[in-house]
């Protein structure tokens, strides 16, 4: 270390080289000396090691001006000042502290931790602790409180005991004393805050008027600026709750609830949601402008851009989409979710619409529910419809108490009421038909103007378009009925042919299936009156009874394959399973009875009463084409019981060709009287039934020769005796003897 006057002399080389080297070695060393240099320069370093300070010559070279210690530190003492400033750790030095700023941490400070850095920063604090201030006045008065940030001029400049609070801008939480955890960030964020902990503001002025209100959130210019005690609100975008005063439980996030006062629990979220909303309380909007206009309304939900954007006083209402309940003013209890539900709604309640344009252009219309896109679309004024599917009562305007579920269901449904339609296109082009029902795909889907129908089954009564009274239940059922009414159609296919014939009735699987133009029949069964088409006045009842009727009139059949066979016949009556089995074109006959006149095939008015009536087991024998014959019972049969004669009919009006028999005692005196017992059946001797007394056929046969009366011989394999014609010969008898007993009376 060393001084130098910087004066070469004129001397010897090496005395002039060791000049030189001192020369240099001072200017190396700073004039490094324990006193100051002999001679001086402007702007010369000199390193007191005396004082350890490093100084710098004036400009004037009449002084040294002080840069900092030798050691690194600053040119004055700890804790010392600069042109009044404070550097250091504050008053009385308190570890962990820094302070830098005039009268920055200058009180009687024993907190730790602290920083203050600006005019007056931290100057009243005491013992509190943790506290970082940075700016003018920035937490000038705080005393006691601890763990507070202030960064900005004047904030958190009244706090005294408040502890937690972080503040950032200028006057930023600027009247807090003893509120707690609190948060300011932006010029006057919570400036009047005095008291109130657990608040969060986040912007210019924003809850610049909370003074006591706790548990607040706020972030945005203006957002909650005027809040003063309310409590639990959260406010994020400009101005967002900007006028609530004391209303509390809010949240608003983005220009939104901004004229809120005095409300409680609304929740808006987007761009003017429920923006003029004063008292309205427990409100739910999401998106643009959602619930704007609404004032005073309560429990409203509105999500979407303009959902319930009208809706001024009307409550209960819940809208979700673009526009949904867009012009709904005073209306309650709707609920609309979908791009354009129930968009025009005024004054309607108690309406539900979820899907894009739902009920879009209903006014007044109330308790309807439409639940698909386009459902009840174009319903105005109309109330209690249901439409739950694509396009649904699409076009009802003003028809009531209708339901339409599945796509396209009543979709042309106009003015008509009280229709039901459950499938895919079920009912779609009705339009002022009411009282109809159809459940099934495509069920009663031409029906215009026809009423009072139903349809149950995947394409039942499809083609009906003006009849009234028809009822299908089944696949295509009465499919192709147009204007048929008052037809009943159940099971698979039934009636799928019937166009224009009504008071027709069919049940079972494809019963009247080919049936067109005939009406009035009533089929019951399995393919019963299957074929029948023009034929009418029938009644089947049983699997394939009539079957096979197509133009035939007035047959009834009843039981199994009961007239199966039969297509033109008409009169015909069949009661047992396979009765009139056989008949083709025969007609009036009856049978009554299992296979009774079974064999029958073209005879007319034949009766057959029992079990194989008719048949080759029967008295009768097997009546085919034979006509105007009635068979009662079969060969099984043992007695035939009556309370009373029959009654024949013998009015000579009804006989022609009038003649006396001669035949008498002669043909009585060869009668062979016989008693005998019948056969179980002509191939074995077992006796069947009681003993009886009686003729046999072929003795009387042989006696009446090739004109037979008494026996019945057409069908030689079942002779038959006909009493009655009996009678006359024995009369004839009775009064030969006569003659003979007078005779010899007379001697």
């Amino acid at each position: 270390m060393a001084t130098h006057d910087y004066d070469l002399a004129n001397q010897s080389g090496a005395s002039f080289r060791t000049d030189l080297n001192n020369a240099l070695s001072a200017i190396a060393t700073n004039n490094s000396n324990s006193s100051a240099p002999s001679t001086t320069f402007a702007s010369q370093y000199f390193a007191d090691t005396s004082a350890s300070i490093m100084k710098l010559r004036n400009t004037s070279n009449n002084a040294y001006v002080n840069l900092f210690s030798l050691a690194g530190g600053p040119a004055f003492t700890a804790d010392g000042t600069i042109n009044g400033v404070n550097i250091g750790k504050g008053n009385n030095s308190i570890t962990a502290c820094t302070a830098l700023g005039q009268n920055a941490l200058d009180g009687s400070n024993s907190g730790a931790n602290n920083t203050a850095i600006g005019f007056d920063a931290l100057t009243d604090n005491t013992s509190g602790g943790g506290n970082t201030a940075v700016g003018f006045t920035a937490l000038g008065n705080n005393t006691t409180g601890a763990s507070n940030t202030a960064m900005g001029q004047n904030s958190l400049v009244t706090n005294t005991t408040g502890s937690s609070n972080s503040a950032y801008g200028l006057q930023s939480m600027f009247s807090n004393t003893s509120g707690d955890f609190n948060v300011g960030l932006g010029r006057n964020a919570l400036y009047n805050n005095s008291t109130a902990s657990n608040n969060t503001a986040c912007g210019y002025n924003s809850l610049l008027s909370n003074t006591t209100g706790t548990q607040n959130v706020s972030v945005g210019a203006f957002a909650l600026d005027a809040n003063t005690t309310a409590n639990n609100n959260s406010a994020f975008g400009y101005g967002a709750l900007g006028a609530n005063t004391t209303g509390t439980q809010n949240t608003a996030v983005g220009q939104a609830l901004v004229s809120n006062t005095t409300a409680n629990n609304n929740t808006a979220v987007g761009y003017l949601a429920l923006n003029v909303n004063t008292t309205g309380t427990e409100n739910t909007a999401l998106g643009s402008a959602a619930i704007d206009a609404n004032t005073t309304g309560n429990y409203l939900v509105g999500l979407g851009v303009h959902a319930l954007s009208s809706n001024t006083s009307g409550i209960n209402n819940v809208a979700v989409g673009r526009y949904a309940l867009g012009a709904n003013t005073t209306a309650s209890n709707n609920t609309a979710m979908g791009y354009h539900a129930a968009l025009t709604n005024t004054t309607g309640t108690e309406n539900v619409a979820i899907g894009a344009n739902a009920l879009v252009t209903n006014s007044t219309g109330s308790a309807n529910t439409a639940v698909g896109m386009g459902a009840l679309q174009q319903n105005t004024t109309a109330s209690n419809n249901t439409a739950l599917g694509r396009s649904a009562l699409l076009n009802n305007t003003t028809g009531t108490q209708n339901t339409g579920i599945g796509r396209l269901a009543l979709q042309e449904n106009t003015t008509a009421s009280n229709n039901s339609a459950v499938g895919y296109q079920a009912l779609r082009e009705n339009t002022t038909g009411s009282e109809n029902i159809g459940i099934g795909v495509s069920a009663l889907l031409n029906n215009t103007t026809g009423t009072n129908n139903t349809a149950v089954g995947v394409s039942c009564l499809i083609s009906n378009t003006t009849a009234n009274d028809n009822t299908g239940v089944g696949r295509s059922v009465l499919g192709s009925n147009t204007t048929g009414s008052q037809n009943t159609g159940v099971g698979y296919n039934v009636l799928t042919s019937n166009g224009t014939a009504s008071n027709n009735t069919a049940m079972g699987y494809v019963s009247m299936d080919g049936n067109t133009t005939g009406a009035n029949n009533a089929a019951f069964g399995h393919n019963a009156l299957g074929s029948n088409t023009t034929g009418g006045t029938n009644c089947a009842f049983g699997q394939n009874a009539g079957a096979n009727i197509t133009t035939g009139n007035n047959n009834t059949a009843i039981g199994n394959t009961a007239l199966v066979i039969a297509t033109t016949a008409s009169g015909q009556t069949a009661c047992g399973m396979q009765a009139l089995h056989s008949a083709t074109t025969g007609t009036n006959n009856s049978a009554l009875g299992v296979n009774s006149l079974y064999d029958m095939t073209t005879g007319s008015n034949n009766i057959g009463i029992g079990v194989s009536a008719g048949r080759s087991s029967s008295p009768s024998g097997t009546i085919t084409t034979g006509s105007n014959q009635i068979c009662i019972g079969n060969n099984s049969h043992t007695d035939a019981f009556i309370k009373i004669a029959l009654t024949v009919t013998s009015d000579e009006r009804d006989k022609t060709d009038i003649q006396d028999i001669t035949t008498g005692l002669d043909f009585v005196n060869q009668l062979k009287p016989k008693s005998f017992w019948f056969k179980k059946d002509r191939d074995t001797d077992v006796k069947h039934g009681d003993k009886r007394l009686g003729f046999i056929a072929q003795d009387i046969l042989a006696l009446e020769g090739s004109d037979p009366v008494i026996i019945d011989s057409k069908d030689s394999e079942n002779l038959k005796y006909k009493g009655e014609h009996l009678v006359p010969i024995l009369v004839n008898a009775i009064k030969e003897l006569s003659v003979k007993v007078t005779a010899l009376e007379l001697g």
